[in-house]
């Protein structure tokens, strides 16, 4: 089985993107951007009236956790190369490999490892 560095938040744009971008750096550390893939589920979040925030007593208004359309924000190439469906990815809980949220990976070569032996 393949093994890849997912990128897989599903709040707002900028945690997607910041997500990307670290998942992107790791592969690069791992010698092969081409690792990198990302979920980006836009179920929850629209931009529309009911998603935006308006300061009291000012017009000014806000748009909170708006997610655009996948082909708004990348390429053809990056989806086509990067891009993994989160149906695919959420309904097969043998892709998710919860290291780091046991606290098992505390530093690079205990990622390493990790990585490499599972």
């Amino acid at each position: 089985m393949d093994k890849f560095i997912v990128a897989a938040r599903d709040d707002g744009m900028g945690s997607r993107i910041f997500a990307i971008l670290n998942a992107l750096f790791v592969a690069s550390k791992l010698g092969d951007i081409s690792l990198m893939r990302f979920v980006w589920d836009r179920a929850y979040f629209k931009k529309d009236d009911a998603n935006k925030t308006t300061f009291k007593g000012k017009d000014t208004q806000i748009i909170g956790m708006s997610v655009e359309e996948i082909e708004d924000v990348f390429s053809q190439e990056f989806i086509q190369n990067h891009y993994l469906p989160a149906s695919l990815f959420l309904k097969n809980p043998s892709l998710i490999h919860m290291g780091i949220f046991d606290w098992k990976i505390k530093n690079w070569n205990n990622f390493l490892n990790d990585y490499n032996s599972n």
